[in-house]
């Protein structure tokens, strides 16, 4: 047979040994075979490829002989005779309708679909548009929705599933066979896929026989990149072109809207509404019943689901109607980004609907609830033309990972500074005070007070440089570098004046001391290599100096220190054993009321574990975390409250330090004057203790609670307080109980109220029925002042606690009241142990 797309005019002098094609991919073609047109000279094997019934001519005790004619020889068992048949048929349909008839219909339906989607910055369509670079393309469109709001796509299953939901299309959700190119489609560089394949291949350590695992695993599967794709079909009709146009464009713009009324599972990346069931109406082949001596099966009722649309203008219609009621939804969901962890999370490209809610709050007015981080692409793993621009750039999209990679020219990969022996002294200037603003722009973020006198000291020594030789250029800019880089981690760690006020005098001692021979500086003790790019260990390109370094915070159990500053000298380091720390502003310190979720639900668990009487002394301890600063305002609220029961009480509150660099509350001392509560600040150097034990301390997280816990009880006991209150929530106790049971095998939690051994002291958990999240909220909507705990001893990994979160966010994100039936489960687990005066 020979068809019009294989001997075209204009190939009629190329040679061909051999067409293949698939019928499946043509209009009708669903479940026809692939056809294979070749020269009969070039079968010469007497073996078929797969043997099986058909292939044999003869067949004797100690010898068989096969077929010569290659069409039966090679197609063992029974032919596909009707799949053939529908081969024909689709083929001989597309002859009919004719290549031409079908090309220029094709290239009307790709004018209309651009002139539609013209104004849609949201669609972000994929590969190139038609023009004279792709003559012959087909409606067949790859493309990604962006979230201008977070910054960050909307999943492609999500975007599949509401063109199915909301107006009846089928689209195709996904990556594309041709890997590499849909990589190239979606910006993706080799590193990044690389490491996101990691992230999300099934663990190698889980027993695939024993779990019965049928498919690839991965909790991470969500992360999967993908994007939509459509196809406009040559014999759609004019008005059903303009419904699918227009109904993709709603999508693109609203679609977003719906996010918060949806779930998704991270292990198969399929998204559904809330309320869709989706066995519900499913037929099984377990309803089947022959017992009657016929088949009869088991109807599943049927579930109104409304008037379906009549038109497609209905339908539009309709779908602008739910468009409409999604902006007045009020949802309470989770915050799933805790979903991911610190690697999964710099894959994140997409969308949560826990953000999409909280921006669709804030369109109502309710300004209390907090907006997620706008992403740029940059921090974005992939966006669309980015690998084209790298052309130019070379490196420009790369980031930093935690797992080991390469270091390229001009990149900053794993804490190793890489620069080109041509780079000059002024563009490493651009690139600091580049540093430095984005640098005050996370200051500024932190919630505290700008300070540009880091930004105004680069700029400074601009004008010095015009002085200075070559060689001591760039030796000061890289000293200058480091500073930055040193500030930027020194500001997770401790406050934004510290921050600002050291970086600006190492600036100033390393411009007035800086030697390029003087041995004291630790970057100049810096290893000079020289790294060759290469072939097969063949040199192919110009080598380059690298100098790098290990930021010491990154070691574990080490303290930040500087690392360009003699060893011995720790400038930013304040007397431990005689804080004296800029102290929060406290103009506007005034008591906050907790919201109704907070208050509500710590009133019940006050009431129903009698966790207060009247005449008691309540000493609350306050680490200066959301969770301690939120029980302090509630319970002074719950004051007012118990009054009117006839129930009076006093209480306080008292901090441990344990004298790290990384943790200070000693800002919290302004703090608690200014509300007028009484306050007792305990130091201990527990960290230190620990390291002198004449043994090796097995845990320094559990040394470090016992020891706070001493202190605790020995301030209240001093003070004349009989009631301890801790700010554990139903989070910290949920998780407890997990870890307890996956690692002691105990069915444990920590309890709501009991006494301690002695009988003098009742600890009370008045959080135990209150979220996470809504102290999280709470906390950050009256800008309470958190003092972030570092601890150098927890830096070596995650802990099992921030697993059991992971685990727990992942079950809420499936089944969104499993917070719900835990607490009633436990329930038991927290009254256990107040009769017997201690805590298990």
């Amino acid at each position: 047979a020979i068809f019009s797309f294989i001997n075209r005019p204009d190939q009629q002098y190329v040679y061909k040994d051999a067409v293949v094609f698939s019928v499946h991919k043509f209009v009708g073609g669903i479940s026809t075979p692939g056809v294979l047109i070749a020269k009969k000279k070039l079968f010469k094997h007497p073996v078929p490829d797969g043997c099986g019934g058909g292939t044999i001519f003869f067949v004797r005790r100690d010898h068989h002989r096969y077929l010569q004619e290659p069409e039966s020889r090679e197609e063992g068992g029974t032919p596909a005779i009707v799949e053939s048949i529908r081969a024909g048929l689709v083929v001989q349909l597309r002859e009919t309708v004719g290549v031409e008839t079908i090309h220029r219909r094709d290239q009307w339906l790709l004018s209309e679909a651009q002139a539609a989607w013209s104004n849609c910055p949201e669609l972000i369509q994929l590969g190139p548009g038609p023009g004279p670079e792709s003559p012959d393309k087909l409606p067949i469109f790859s493309f990604l929705v962006l979230h201008r709001q977070t910054g960050r796509f909307l999943h492609h299953n999500f975007v599949a599933t509401i063109l199915n939901d909301v107006f009846g299309i089928q689209a195709r959700g996904g990556c594309a066979c041709a890997g590499p190119y849909a990589m190239d489609l979606l910006g993706l560089d080799e590193h990044m896929a690389e490491y996101i394949e990691n992230l999300i291949a099934e663990d190698s350590r889980l027993d695939r026989i024993h779990l019965r695992r049928l498919r690839e695993y991965s909790h991470r599967e969500i992360l999967r990149p993908g994007f939509v794709r459509l196809n406009l079909p040559y014999f759609m009709t004019e008005e059903c072109l303009q419904f699918v146009l227009e109904a993709v464009k709603m999508t693109a713009e609203h679609a977003w809207m719906l996010l918060p009324q949806y779930l998704f599972n991270p292990e198969t990346a399929e998204w559904r509404q809330k309320h869709f069931q989706t066995f519900k109406d499913r037929k099984w082949l377990g309803h089947i019943s022959y017992q009657s001596g016929h088949m009869k099966y088991h109807e599943p009722r049927r579930n109104s689901k409304g008037p379906l649309p009549t038109s497609y203008q209905d339908c539009l219609a309709k779908a602008k109607k739910i468009f409409a009621d999604a902006k007045k939804l009020r949802l309470k969901i989770p915050d799933q980004s805790a979903l991911f962890d610190a690697d999964a999370g710099k894959c994140r490209w997409f969308c949560l609907p826990s953000e999409a809610n909280a921006c669709l709050l804030q369109q109502q007015g309710l300004s209390a609830t907090p907006l997620p981080v706008h992403a740029s692409q940059d921090e974005l793993p992939f966006f669309p033309g980015r690998l084209d621009k790298s052309i130019a750039k070379p490196n420009s999209h790369q980031r930093e990972f935690s797992n080991d990679s390469v270091t390229t020219d001009k990149a900053l990969v794993n804490n190793h500074r890489v620069y080109e022996i041509s780079q000059d002294s002024t563009s490493k200037m651009a690139v600091c005070i580049d540093k430095t603003q984005k640098l005050d722009e996370k200051i500024k973020s932190a919630g505290r007070e700008g300070y540009n006198s880091v930004t105004n000291n680069v700029s400074r020594r601009e004008s010095d440089l015009e002085t200075e030789s070559a060689s001591n250029k760039n030796g000061h800019m890289s000293a200058l570098e480091d500073a930055l880089k040193y500030a930027d981690s020194l500001l997770k760690t401790c406050g934004t004046s510290d921050t600002a006020k050291a970086v600006d005098d190492v600036m100033n001692t390393i411009w007035k001391n800086f030697d390029p021979n003087n041995p004291q500086y630790v970057h100049m003790k810096e290893s000079k290599n020289t790294v060759n790019h290469s072939n097969n260990g063949s040199s192919t390109g110009p080598s380059t100096k690298i100098s790098s370094y290990h930021s010491s915070s990154t070691l574990s159990g080490a303290t930040t220190a500087c690392p360009f500053v003699k060893k011995s000298v720790e400038p930013f380091r304040k007397d431990l054993k005689n804080r004296n720390a800029p102290q929060l502003s406290v103009a506007g310190a005034q008591w906050f009321n907790p919201p109704k979720q907070i208050f509500k639900a710590a009133v019940t668990a006050l009431e129903e574990y009698s966790m207060l009487s009247n005449g008691d002394k309540v000493l609350v301890c306050l680490s200066g975390g959301k969770d301690s600063l939120s029980l302090l305002h509630t319970l002074r609220q719950y004051q007012f409250y118990a009054k009117g029961k006839g129930i009076l009480f006093e209480f306080g509150a008292v901090t441990v330090d344990p004298m790290t660099a990384s943790y200070d509350p000693s800002p919290l001392k302004q703090y608690l004057a200014s509300l007028k509560v009484p306050y007792f600040y305990e130091s201990q150097c527990i960290l230190e203790t620990a390291e002198k034990l004449p043994y090796e301390c097995a845990s320094i997280c559990s040394f470090c609670s016992r020891m706070k816990r001493g202190r605790i009880y020995a301030a209240a006991r001093r003070e004349g307080f009989n009631v301890l209150a801790l700010g554990q929530h139903l989070d910290d106790l949920t998780e407890s109980f997990l870890m307890s049971f996956f690692h002691n095998g105990n069915l444990n939690t920590m309890k709501a109220h009991y006494t301690v051994k002695q009988g003098d002291l009742r600890v009370i958990r008045p959080f135990v029925y209150v979220r996470e999240a809504d102290l999280r909220t709470f906390a950050e909507q009256h800008k309470l002042p958190v003092i972030a705990e570092n601890c150098p001893a927890c830096f070596e990994a995650p802990k099992e606690r921030h697993r059991t979160k992971q685990l727990l966010a992942a079950q809420e994100v499936m089944f969104p009241q499993v917070y719900s039936s835990m607490m009633a489960a436990l329930k038991p687990l927290m009254a256990r142990g107040a009769s017997t005066g201690e805590e298990d």
